[in-house]
């Protein structure tokens, strides 16, 4: 049976035929716009936008950091200009947008050239309820750029315009439709598209992908997030237990009504533990989106990392890297195993003999990872370059303690060779998230680091020639080494140019931490 659907798109009205599949798919986003935005989250983005209340009255409670600690230097932002993450952003669904973070994005896909300040176009596929959209519209708030919405929840994409609203945000526009539709939908081409948590769900993810690389200006590229398979085997089985209890004549919140019969159950038993969901679904705290989002969804595809990868190669596109640091380092650390770390030097032995499809499949198993978040771009070269002297190199994040570890270093103090970094943007959703870490030798350290800023302030060149005048070595002597100080800082060091010291600073004050728990150092 095939059934016909009706969308207005900003005054104009589009049209798609869907599969039964679809149907149960719409229905889920018509009844439950996703992801979950609670109402008094609403009201208070409103009332805060809206010069209502100040900071402190609510609490840093906007974009749904509803425990941190007020900080004591905030003060009300200035809504004429752009301002990202009045309180920074420690949910997990802020944790999920900040990859689109503009100092990634022109590392990753742009060679560190994009300035962004010119007819830059951005296409959010999939945008829900808005958080991604909002996050890179108030970092475009001061250009005259163009975001693109599309979401196929009318719910979602109703409260998503509103909260754009809220903010003042002029530079986005929305469509209420699917990406398989995009190409009918005559809406240009991109210079970068973002889809989070979306083409998993779609009926071809290989046809939705290529719908997207299809969309792309020359040199344009994407950030991505799927599913992965590893972590996702018990949520599968949950959902077959959710698809046997289910009756024909069942509706959405019958079916969350049987979900919810499981509470008393389900933190007993092992698949409830297996899942890591059973606390959750017993004390209520999830809601009703998330929960038939996880267990109770139509069309949920995952990826392995092997399957990941043919599936980019299969769209015509190239995996860059990965935008989650944790996951970035993590893989590499099995595929590429640390040439410093000693205690790996039979696990580097055993890894060197296997091919690299095989490596990354030992590194999906091994790591179980809990999704796939990555950079992807029509250029192979895309990502920022240490070879391009012109680039500039500078950390757009703070990281917490380094100052420390490197002093205590220098001053000749034992430092682990292997550190553990923390991702404070996950602290405080009650997940830490931490990978190893290690410092360069002492001499890079001296010669680079106290060079680079939190904005771009050199090339390369300069920092080069500024070191060959001290020593009277030739620049080229110094590339080398840099180049092995900057895979130290793989994901927290980046490349640009100058503009990008210009670009609107979140409230954040340290992204990163060094755990210094264990080393002695205070």
């Amino acid at each position: 049976m095939k059934i016909s659907c009706l969308f207005i798109l900003c005054g104009s009205a589009s049209t798609y035929t869907s599969t039964l599949e679809d149907e149960g798919v719409l229905q889920q986003y018509v009844e439950l716009p996703f992801p979950h935005v609670d109402h008094g989250l609403l009201k208070l983005e409103k009332d805060y936008y809206g010069g209502e209340i100040s900071i402190d009255i609510a609490e840093c409670k906007i974009n749904e950091c509803k425990d941190l600690e007020k900080s004591a230097n905030q003060s009300k932002p200035n809504q004429t200009n752009s301002c990202i993450y009045h309180c920074p952003p420690l949910s997990i669904e802020n944790y999920l947008a900040f990859p689109n973070n503009l100092h990634n994005i022109n590392h990753y896909l742009f060679k560190g050239k994009q300035t962004f300040q010119k007819d830059f176009r951005v296409l959010i596929a999939g945008g829900g309820t808005g958080m991604n959209t909002l996050y890179i519209a108030e970092q475009l708030n001061h250009t005259n750029s163009e975001i693109v919405y599309i979401d196929l929840s009318p719910k979602s994409t109703d409260i998503a315009r509103l909260r754009a609203e809220y903010r003042h945000l002029n530079n986005i526009r929305f469509f209420n439709d699917k990406i398989e539709n995009i190409p009918n939908l005559n809406l240009g081409k991109f210079d970068f598209i973002e889809s989070t948590g979306v083409l998993h769900h779609t009926e071809s993810p290989l046809f939705s992908l290529k719908v997207l690389k299809d969309s792309l200006k020359p040199g344009g590229g994407m950030s991505i997030f799927v599913y992965s398979t590893n972590t996702r085997k018990y949520v599968y089985l949950m959902q077959e237990i959710m698809k046997l209890m289910k009756d024909d004549s069942d509706g959405i919140f019958d079916e969350l009504r049987n979900l919810k019969e499981l509470r008393d159950v389900l933190p007993n038993i092992p698949l409830g533990k297996l899942t890591n969901q059973g606390s959750s679904l017993h004390d209520g705290g999830e809601s009703d989106e998330n929960l038939y989002d996880l267990y109770l969804h139509k069309r949920d595809v995952s990826f392995t990392l092997p399957q990941l990868l043919e599936w980019v190669t299969d769209a015509g596109l190239n995996l860059i890297d990965w935008s989650n640091p944790e996951a970035a380092w993590n893989i590499k650390t099995v595929v590429n195993p640390y040439s410093e770390n000693d205690s790996l030097a039979s696990f580097r032995k055993l890894m060197n003999k296997l091919n690299s499809d095989d490596k990354r499949a030992v590194a999906d198993l091994m790591l179980s990872l809990p999704n796939h978040q990555f950079y992807l771009s029509t250029d192979q070269n895309a990502k920022a370059s240490p070879n391009n002297l012109d680039l500039m190199p500078y950390f757009p994040f703070p990281i917490k303690n380094l100052d420390k570890v490197v002093r205590s270093q220098l001053s000749g103090q034992h430092i682990s060779k292997h550190l553990e970094m923390k991702h404070v943007l996950e602290f405080y959703t009650g997940r830490i998230s931490q990978h190893g870490f290690s410092l360069p030798d002492n001499p890079s350290l001296k010669k680079f680091l106290k060079r680079i800023q939190r904005k771009p302030m050199k090339t390369l060149r300069e920092i080069f020639l500024e070191l060959g005048t001290q020593t009277g070595r030739p620049v080229d002597q110094f590339q080398k080494e840099f180049q092995n100080f900057a895979a130290h800082f793989e994901h927290f060091l980046l490349l640009g140019n100058t503009e990008m010291g210009n670009l609107p600073r979140s409230d954040i004050d340290h992204v990163f931490e060094i755990d210094i728990t264990k080393t002695g150092i205070v």
